[in-house]
């Protein structure tokens, strides 16, 4: 229950309360004074700050006497997420698929989810049933307008909306960042931004943290944060963000902690 989110608030729950701040918006961040200053006025002192903000923001909200090289290079994408909820029975081809992949052009969506297939508790009951569509928006495309109403005839195209489903609800929101892009610049950029920062104590991670899509799944972006922590208390090696080609591997000889010493990592 509770949608693809709810397993990170299950271990949030975990962790102490007190120590926990959410929808505390941060306004500024001193890199010289190591200081959090949050849009009701409190601050925060750090030692090392792990910053998940996507990298445009953050160098937006640094404060410092040190020049960061700058992000405008780092390009990503929009998504236009359209959601509809459905009264009537499940197309059989649909039944036991969790999402879909649409590359063509014939959609104007690129992947389709059903999160009542995912869990049960997701729609209100067996009567219905729901889809979420995701749309790219990019600086190239622009806006795009009247998404739902787009998916809704795309669907009924495809002949998994007929005349005896009846649409209950309509859900629409855009993501302002949905996919890191893979440029040819991007490298370059991160290989100045990232370690700039990280010598102000600033470790930059996660899917826009790092702005790296080969590792930027919500297991990757997971093991950023671990590995990043265990960097800074240990001196681990990082390996998902600088070792994509191992942590993607499919045939991996080596155990994770056999490489976290970081000696074979440097053979």
């Amino acid at each position: 229950r509770g949608g693809a989110g709810e397993v990170w608030k299950r271990l949030a729950e975990r962790l102490p309360a007190a120590r926990l701040r959410c929808r505390a918006h941060v306004v500024t961040i001193d890199a010289d004074r190591k200081l959090i200053t949050t849009r009701d006025g409190k601050r925060f002192r750090y030692g090392s700050l792990i910053s998940t903000l996507p990298l445009d923001r953050l160098l937006g909200a640094l404060r410092s006497r040190t020049a960061f090289p700058s992000a405008a290079r780092l390009k990503a994408t929009r998504t236009h997420l359209a959601g509809l909820g459905l009264r009537g029975e499940v197309p059989e081809t649909l039944r036991e698929r969790l999402w879909i992949y649409f590359p063509g052009a014939e959609t104007s969506f690129y992947r389709l989810s059903l999160p009542g297939n995912i869990a049960p508790g997701n729609v209100p009951d067996p009567g219905c049933w729901s889809v979420l569509a995701e749309v790219t928006e990019t600086e190239w495309t622009g806006p795009r307008a009247g998404v739902a109403d787009r998916v809704e005839r795309e669907l009924r195209g495809l002949g998994w909306v007929t005349e005896t489903t009846r649409i209950v609800s309509r859900w629409e929101r855009v993501l302002p960042y949905g996919y890191p892009i893979p440029t040819l610049e991007r490298d370059t950029v991160l290989s100045q931004l990232l370690p700039a920062l990280r010598q102000r104590n600033i470790w930059s991670r996660g899917r826009f943290g790092a702005w790296k899509y080969e590792v930027s799944n919500q297991d990757h972006s997971f093991m950023q944060g671990v590995e990043a922590v265990e960097a800074i208390a240990h001196g681990h090696p990082e390996l998902t963000l600088h070792h994509p080609e191992l942590v993607n591997s499919r045939k991996n000889p080596f155990p994770y902690r056999e490489w976290s010493d970081g000696r074979r990592v440097e053979e």
